[in-house]
C-alpha cells in the first residue's frame, strides 16, 4: 500500500453489476412478481445499452493519521477530518484512503434524453442501472485496496461517504480538491454535487 502517491484508475475492469439489485429497485421480486415480456425486453436492451456507456474509472490516494484530537489530521495534506462521524470510523485506523469512483457522463446523458423524449420508464431504468454500475465500481475499488491492505497485515474500515452522519457535504469540495477530480472529469457545483451524477467518493480508514 502506497503513501502520499494519487493513483488513478483510467479503467476499472470486471465491473459486476448486481442484476437483481436492480430489479429490486425498480420494484420487482424475483420469486414472486410475474414479469411481463415486455418489460423484460426492455430491461435487457437497457442493460445492453448501458454497457456501452459506462466507463468505470477511479482515483485514490493513501495518508497516514498525524494526530487525532477534536479533529483528525493527516499528513502531507492541510485537509482535516472532523465530527464525531469520523471519530468513530478512524478510532482505531493508522491511515486513511480518500478515494472516488465514477461511470462517466454517457448514462446521465441516457437519462436526460430518455426523459426529454418522455419515455419516462426506459429513464427510470438507466437510472437505477447507473446507480449500480457506480456502486459495481466502488466495490471493486474497496477490493482491490482490501488487497493492498492484507499485504500490509492490515484491514479496512466501511466506506464512508460526505452527506452521510455528521460528515458535511461540504467535505465533497475537500476531497474533489484532494484527489484531482477535474483532471478525472469529475465536476462539482456550487451546492457540492459532483457531476457525473454517477460518482461515488468515501473515506475508509485502515486500521491493523
Amino acid at each position: 500500500m502506497l503513501y502520499d502517491r494519487l493513483i488513478r484508475l483510467d479503467r476499472i475492469e470486471n465491473l459486476e453489476i448486481n442484476k437483481k439489485a436492480v430489479w429490486g429497485l425498480l420494484g420487482y421480486r424475483i420469486k414472486s412478481t410475474v414479469l411481463s415480456s415486455r418489460i423484460k425486453e426492455i430491461v435487457d436492451h437497457c442493460f445492453k445499452e448501458a454497457e456501452t456507456l459506462i466507463n468505470p474509472r477511479g482515483t485514490y490516494i493513501v495518508r497516514t493519521i498525524s494526530h487525532k484530537n477534536d479533529s483528525i489530521g493527516l499528513e502531507n495534506t492541510e485537509l482535516v477530518l472532523r465530527g464525531e462521524s469520523m471519530k468513530k470510523l478512524l478510532k482505531d485506523s493508522f491511515a486513511v484512503v480518500l478515494m472516488a469512483v465514477t461511470i462517466g457522463p454517457g448514462i446521465d446523458k441516457k437519462i436526460q434524453e430518455e426523459t426529454e423524449a418522455g419515455r419516462m420508464e426506459r429513464a427510470v431504468i438507466f437510472d437505477v442501472i447507473g446507480s449500480e454500475a457506480v456502486e459495481a465500481a466502488a466495490n471493486a475499488l474497496n477490493h482491490l485496496l482490501d488487497t493492498q491492505a492484507r499485504h500490509i497485515r492490515a484491514s479496512l474500515t466501511m466506506r464512508f461517504s460526505p452527506g452521510y452522519g455528521d460528515l458535511s457535504l461540504d467535505f465533497q469540495k475537500e476531497i474533489h480538491k484532494e484527489l484531482k477530480l477535474d483532471e478525472l472529469g469529475i465536476r462539482i457545483n456550487e451546492k457540492n454535487l459532483l457531476y457525473p451524477q454517477k460518482t461515488i467518493t468515501a473515506v475508509i480508514g485502515v486500521e491493523k
